[in-house]
């Protein structure tokens, strides 16, 4: 049987523990119907819901803003490495033409 509760002081509201009461000892029990963490009931399930889910949303979105991150990082990366490739070629098709414009010519001066 659970110990007697005080009646509450009319400034005081119902279920509510005074300012002036001893913390509760070794025996102590809820009052009927209160459980402690749990006294808000399907509110505190409700919020925890809430609050995974918020906490999942924004990982899913800082996944998203890093896979795009990533995504643009490796663009940049190949780009930087096409230009030497495109200047290279560029230059080897100018030297190669110099170089068959003069063998022509070596080979006229041979005739």
């Amino acid at each position: 049987m659970p110990p007697d509760f005080p009646e509450t002081a009319p400034d005081q509201k119902e279920g509510s523990v005074p300012a002036d009461a001893p913390p509760p000892g070794p025996g102590f029990q809820h009052p009927p119907g209160r459980h402690g963490i749990f006294e808000s009931g399907p509110q505190f399930f409700l919020f925890l819901i809430v609050f995974l889910f918020s906490m999942g949303l924004a990982v899913h979105d800082r996944w998203r803003i890093e896979e795009k991150e990533r995504i643009r990082v490796e663009l940049h990366y190949l780009k930087s490495q096409l230009n030497p490739h495109f200047l290279f070629n560029a230059m080897n098709g100018i030297y190669l033409k110099n170089q068959i414009r003069h063998l022509k010519r070596f080979l006229c001066f041979l005739q």
